[in-house]
């Protein structure tokens, strides 16, 4: 098959993470307005998914709508991210429920371990190489008490950039969590 060198190969990867196993650190306290979160969480279980669309020859359209040949294929990856955030307590009088709002700043490791030839697509199209990507996280989450149990759940956006592509990667945590000393 012939291709049009002039037009644009697209190409980029889906991933699909399962459930995070992690821990965080929350630093302060919400008598003094604010606390800091350090945080490190592991995908289990990464479903990856590459694909390359290259366009169709010229002249030849089948359906007519139909201008590129994609090509797809799974290879193994991991997603790992680290971040710190800043977490301010609203002062809301809803009980025993204490939402909070968080912002701040992370990193995000990708992982790939399938190899080029292992990809079934065109020859031009190589798959992503590692790489890590900086992130801003905005989110927010509430802290309740419940049968002298604290627990905290949490859902915040890890937004990046990472192979010539926007991120987000949505992180929802619930943690059970106690103090270490007063």
């Amino acid at each position: 098959v012939w291709y049009d060198s002039d037009a644009p190969i697209i190409s980029g990867a889906a991933l699909r993470s399962s459930a995070l196993l992690g821990f965080s650190v929350d630093v302060g306290s919400e008598a003094g307005g604010a606390l800091l979160r350090l945080s490190f969480d592991r995908a289990l279980g990464v479903e990856s998914e590459l694909f390359v669309s290259i366009p169709l020859p010229r002249g030849f359209r089948f359906p007519e709508a139909e201008t590129y040949q994609t090509y797809r294929d799974a290879f193994p990856a991991t997603l790992t991210e680290m971040g710190a955030d800043l977490i301010l307590p609203l002062r809301l009088g809803l009980g025993p429920l204490r939402p909070f709002v968080t912002a701040g700043i992370g990193i995000t490791r990708y992982g790939f371990s399938g190899r080029d030839d292992d990809f079934k697509g065109p020859p031009e199209s190589t798959l992503p190489v590692p790489g890590t990507a900086s992130t801003r996280r905005f989110g927010g989450g509430v802290d309740l008490t419940l049968a002298g149990r604290a627990v905290s759940i949490t859902v915040l956006d890890a937004i990046g950039r990472y192979f010539d592509a926007p991120q987000h990667h949505v992180i929802a945590s619930m943690e059970v969590w106690f103090k270490v000393w007063d």
